[in-house]
């Protein structure tokens, strides 16, 4: 996972949308987080499919999905009902 950028919009959306609170994150604070929350298969699936030119979802949770391409987690997205 060290080996992946995240961008601002992806912290933004995080806290917004999966962590629902503004949290100030270092990135390797975050990155670790995502590590430890991302079950191995979500995790390998990441790691296979980040260096995509095209968007690439990836399941987080049973509501919410990353968005990862071009070695950068993009964005996260709610899919599940509340």
């Amino acid at each position: 996972m060290d080996e992946l950028r995240i961008s601002n919009h992806f912290i933004e959306r995080f806290n917004l949308r999966y962590f629902g609170r503004d949290e100030k994150w270092k990135i390797g604070d975050l990155k670790g987080y995502l590590s430890k929350v991302l079950k191995p298969y979500q995790l390998k699936h990441l790691m296979r499919r980040k260096d995509f030119d095209s968007p690439q979802y990836i399941h987080f949770g049973s509501k919410h999905s990353l968005v990862v391409m071009n070695n950068t987690i993009v964005t996260i997205y709610n899919t599940g009902v509340k």
